[in-house]
């Protein structure tokens, strides 16, 4: 047994049948045994073989009306079903058990099948899958190939092209204007995206320059403050408890940030804080410019930015039908960064719009039009 457990013995590697119904009846040698056993510790299909045989040897038992054997005489297993079948019993009762048993062969023998059935179904749906993301990539890629093909042969028309890689989508100002791409989003929302590509441009809503402040004069030499605030500064917010930040003072203590509405009044103002970000506990009001500013404690001193020269910092909060236009919009792009920085900047998000085009920048490394873009949302008129 040894010798045909081996490695490199002739397949397959596993008990005989007549192994395994001694090692059920306990008949074989000491050596045998432990062989056997050590085999039945790592062959699963065994294992299962050896289970099966005692879970029928257990009702041959049951069934047997055979005169109980003297103790010191223990019958094999084979010896047992062959005295089953030469003892007259009621003849259903043997017809179950012949039934029985060679469903049981019958299932231990095709086991190895049955694995290999299931292996080649986990590999044909393996296949298929893989098939299908092969097909749609390719798909994928002839589309690409005939959407460049147009471009060539425009651009050897003499036509001037803009053409901008917008995630799975080619958008391109073809001559004389007409956009090409986000046919699935709404016509005015292509409208506005054509006549940004067109212009260079982002469109900001009216009043926008009531946030943009102004550098401030005074009489005589102004000096600035040694530090300045970061945000929101120049555009309109979507949160009513946004998050301001600032730059930090050298051997500043704490900060404490303050915010008035067109009167001066303070709408609301924080605790002296150790970090350079503040987020107010309650709502700002919506659809009002308001004005901010940080003061530092610095060696018992306050220093506070921004202060003349430096221009105001000014935001707003965007109005409740302005939060309709922005779900609207989301829903409505089609996961169109370009489409989405326009509608952004068109509702004055300026830095949502600007975190939009330095997607777009990324991937399109080398277009003009993206960087112009850029250039004037961060230079407003």
């Amino acid at each position: 047994m040894a010798q045909a457990l081996a490695p490199g013995a002739d397949e397959p590697l596993h008990l005989q049948y007549e192994e395994l119904a001694a090692f059920v009846d306990r008949a074989m040698d000491p050596a045998d045994e432990e062989i056997a056993r050590t085999h039945l510790e790592l062959c699963t299909e065994c294992a299962n073989e050896v289970r099966e045989l005692q879970l029928l040897k257990t009702s041959l038992q049951q069934r047997s009306v055979e005169e109980a054997a003297p103790v010191a005489v223990r019958p094999s297993l084979l010896s047992r079903i062959g005295e089953f079948f030469r003892t007259p019993l009621w003849l259903p009762a043997q017809a179950v058990a012949v039934a029985a048993l060679t469903l049981c062969v019958v299932w231990v023998g095709t086991q190895g099948q049955r694995n290999k059935v299931r292996g080649m179904e986990t590999e044909l749906s393996r296949l298929q899958s893989e098939n299908s993301r092969l097909r749609h990539e390719s798909q994928m890629a002839q589309n690409k190939v005939e959407q460049l093909g147009s471009e060539l042969a425009q651009l050897k028309q003499g036509h001037t092209v803009i053409a901008v890689q917008d995630g799975s989508t080619r958008v391109v100002l073809a001559a004389g204007g007409q956009l090409q791409g986000l046919e699935s989003i709404p016509a005015d929302y292509r409208s506005s995206v054509q006549a940004a590509l067109v212009s260079g441009r982002l469109p900001l809503p009216a009043g926008f320059s009531d946030l943009l402040g102004t550098r401030q004069t005074l009489m005589g030499t102004g000096q600035r403050a040694p530090f300045s605030v970061r945000k929101p500064m120049g555009t309109k917010v979507e949160n009513a408890r946004p998050e301001f930040e600032w730059q930090p003072l050298p051997g500043a203590s704490s900060y404490r940030v303050t915010v008035f509405d067109a009167d001066l009044k303070r709408v609301a103002a924080s605790v002296e804080v150790g970090a350079l970000r503040w987020r107010p506990r309650e709502d700002l009001p919506r659809g009002v410019v308001l004005t901010w500013q940080v003061t530092a404690i610095q060696d018992g001193k306050e220093v506070t930015a921004p202060a003349p020269p430096d221009a105001e910092a000014h935001f707003e909060v965007l109005a409740s039908t302005g939060l309709a236009q922005l779900e609207t919009a989301r829903r409505s792009c089609g996961g169109s960064r370009l489409a989405l920085a326009v509608q952004y900047a068109k509702l004055g998000l300026r830095d949502e719009a600007r975190a939009q085009l330095e997607e777009l920048r990324n991937t399109n490394p080398e277009s003009k039009v993206i960087r112009s873009l850029l250039n004037a949302l961060d230079r407003p008129r």
